[in-house]
């Protein structure tokens, strides 16, 4: 299992967001863009490591999640 990158430190009142994406690229412009936009992001770099992180540190308001994530034997 990759381990997901330590949580972001939230403001009372900002938004937070579980951000599962198992490219680097596009997850590294998404935590980029997301957090100049007010958000705290946490970051799971597949769908493992993704129900590690959300069962274990927070539960997201309005889950949203693709169906082909690798590591769950989706992808």
């Amino acid at each position: 299992m990759t381990e997901p990158t330590p949580p972001a430190v939230a403001v009372v009142g900002q938004p937070r967001l579980l951000l599962v994406e198992d490219d680097p690229q596009l997850s590294e412009m998404l935590v980029d863009l997301l957090g100049k936009a007010g958000h705290a992001v946490d970051h799971a770099p597949d769908g493992q490591a993704g129900l590690h992180l959300g069962l274990s540190l927070w539960v997201p308001k309005t889950p949203s999640m693709r169906c082909d994530l690798p590591v769950l034997g989706y992808g």
